[in-house]
C-alpha cells in the first residue's frame, strides 16, 4: 500500500513538475513576445495565439513524415525484441509472432504516459498472455532493449559534440568574454560545474572504500555488469549483425523524427542535419527527465539550445519545440490506444 501512495505521488510530483516548466515558459516566453510586438509597432497579443496559428500553419506534409518515422522506428524495434525473444521458446514451439511484438512495443508508450516506467512491464504482460512468454524473461529481454538505447544516447551525444563543436565552443568562450567584459571572468556556472567535478572526484578517491561497501556502489556495480551481459547476449543471436543494424536504424528514425519537424515550421526551416542532431540531443536529455512523457522538459530543453545556438527567437523556439513534441506525443496515444484494441481482435483465435 506505502509502495502504491508513494508511486502515486512520485508520479504527481513529477507531472506537476512538467505542468510548472510549461507555466513557466509560457510565462517568460510571453513577456518577450510583447517586447517583439512592440518593437515592431503592432498590437499586444498573447502567445497562446500565435501558438495555435503556428500549428495551423505548420507544413503536414513534414509533419506526416514525421510519424511515417515514429511507426518505421518501431517496427524495427519490434523486429529487434522478436530476435531476443525467439531464442525463449522451447524447440518445436511457434516463434514470436510480429503482430503481437509491434503491438506490444506501441502499448509500452501509452502506459508510460500514464504510468512512468510501466510500459515495459506491460509489452512483457502482452507477449505473456498471447505469446506465453514467461514475464520475468520477458522483462530480462526489455534489459538488454533499454540497455542498447542508453548506449546509443551516449553515441549520439558524443556524435553530436564533436559535429558541432565549434557551435558550442563559440557559445561558451562567447559568454566567457561578455563576463570577462562585465568583470566576473567565467561565468558561474562554468566555475560552479569544474569546482563539483573536483570536489567529487576527491571525494570519491579518500572515501572510497567506505563508497565500495554502500548498497549504491553495488546497484551501479549490476548496472555495469547488466551492459556487459546486454552486449554479451548480442553476440548469441543467430543474426547479431541485423540486431546491430536494427539498433542503428531505430536512432536514425528518431533523429529523422525531429530532423522533419525542422521542415514543418517557416522559422526552423533554414537549419541543417548538423543542428538537427544537437537539437535531438537536447531533446533526448529533456525525455530522460521523468516528467511523464517529457513534458515540459522536452519543451524547455529545446526552446533553450534553439535560442542559445541557433538564435531563433524566443517565440518561434518555444512554437517549434511544442510542434516537434507533439506529434510522436500523439503518436503515442493514438497508436498505443490502437495496439490495445487490436489486441484482443488479431489473437481472438487465442
Amino acid at each position: 500500500m506505502k509502495e502504491k501512495i508513494f508511486s502515486i505521488l512520485k508520479y504527481v510530483l513529477f507531472f506537476g513538475l512538467g505542468i510548472g516548466i510549461l507555466y513557466y515558459l509560457y510565462y517568460t516566453t510571453n513577456q518577450s513576445y510583447q517586447q517583439e510586438l512592440l518593437e515592431k509597432g503592432l498590437p499586444p497579443q498573447d502567445y497562446l495565439i500565435k501558438l495555435g496559428n503556428d500549428f495551423k500553419n505548420a507544413n503536414y506534409f513534414w509533419l506526416s513524415l514525421v510519424v511515417l518515422a515514429f511507426l518505421l522506428s518501431n517496427v524495427s524495434r519490434a523486429i529487434r525484441w522478436k530476435m531476443l525473444l525467439d531464442p525463449l521458446k522451447e524447440d518445436g514451439e511457434p516463434k514470436v509472432s510480429f503482430k503481437n511484438s509491434f503491438l506490444g512495443v506501441l502499448v509500452n508508450y501509452v502506459v508510460n504516459l500514464v504510468i512512468p516506467r510501466a510500459g515495459e512491464v506491460a509489452r512483457c504482460g502482452v507477449l505473456t498472455r498471447y505469446e506465453k512468454i514467461p514475464l520475468e524473461k520477458g522483462l530480462g529481454t526489455v534489459v538488454v532493449d533499454r540497455i542498447l538505447d542508453v548506449i546509443c544516447l551516449a553515441l549520439m551525444m558524443v556524435l553530436g559534440l564533436i559535429v558541432e563543436f565549434d557551435k558550442l565552443w563559440g557559445y561558451i568562450k562567447e559568454n566567457a568574454l561578455q563576463s570577462e567584459e562585465e568583470g566576473g571572468g567565467l561565468p558561474t556556472w562554468i566555475w560552479l560545474g569544474l569546482g563539483a567535478i573536483v570536489i567529487i572526484g576527491v571525494l570519491l578517491f579518500v572515501f572510497r572504500k567506505k563508497i565500495q561497501a554502500t548498497s549504491i556502489y553495488k546497484k551501479i556495480l549490476n548496472l555495469l555488469m547488466g551492459f556487459l551481459q546486454g552486449i554479451q547476449a548480442i553476440q548469441k543471436l543467430n543474426n547479431p549483425l541485423a540486431f546491430i543494424g536494427h539498433t542503428a536504424f531505430i536512432w536514425f528514425m528518431y533523429y529523422l523524427m525531429l530532423y522533419f519537424a525542422f521542415f514543418s515550421f517557416e522559422p526552423t526551416a533554414h537549419l541543417g542535419m548538423s543542428a538537427g542532431l544537437l537539437i535531438f540531443i537536447f531533446g533526448a536529455l529533456g525525455i530522460v527527465i521523468p516528467s511523464p512523457g517529457g513534458i515540459g522538459s522536452y519543451q524547455y530543453f529545446v526552446s533553450t539550445a534553439l535560442v542559445s545556438f541557433y538564435a531563433i527567437g524566443q517565440s518561434d523556439a518555444l512554437s517549434f519545440a511544442n510542434i516537434a513534441f507533439a506529434a510522436p506525443f500523439l503518436c503515442n496515444i493514438v497508436f498505443g490506444v490502437l495496439a490495445l484494441v487490436l489486441l484482443p481482435i488479431v489473437n481472438r483465435k487465442k
